[in-house]
């Protein structure tokens, strides 16, 4: 589990490993292109929790956890993610203007040609 403190530090803890001796904690900055690979930022901790206080504000990171004993290392543990929402907010918000731009517009669009099929054009035929 990690979870993000108020002072942009991510507290990061996970269930111990029978036999485990020690644990590598892996982080990865997550972006919109996913480029960014894990790196080892602490190891040989013994202790199955951890506190990262390396992170940038308004940054998202990915964690993940291998273990340690006399016989090698484990397979990595699964993802987990913190987010701290500023991507997703800002997205959202572009969305909803997107929206109201496409609105606004269909809508002036629509009263203009309404108003032009209440117009008469070309000349009046009387009949008598």
């Amino acid at each position: 589990m990690a979870n993000k403190n108020k002072n942009n530090s991510v507290s990061i803890t996970w269930n111990q490993t029978a036999g485990a001796t020690s644990y590598t904690i892996y982080r990865k900055k997550v972006d919109i292109l996913g480029l960014d690979s894990y790196k080892p930022i602490a190891s040989d901790l013994i202790t199955p929790n951890y506190v990262d206080k390396s992170t940038v504000n308004g940054a998202n990171y990915s964690y993940l956890v291998t273990a340690k004993n006399d016989i090698g290392k484990s397979e990595q543990s699964s993802e987990v993610l913190v987010d701290n929402n500023k991507t997703t907010i800002q997205l959202i918000t572009l969305l909803i203007g997107f929206l109201i731009l496409v609105f606004l517009t269909t809508f002036f669009r629509i009263r203009r040609d309404k108003s032009k099929s209440n117009t008469i054009k070309g000349p009046l035929n009387k009949t008598a």
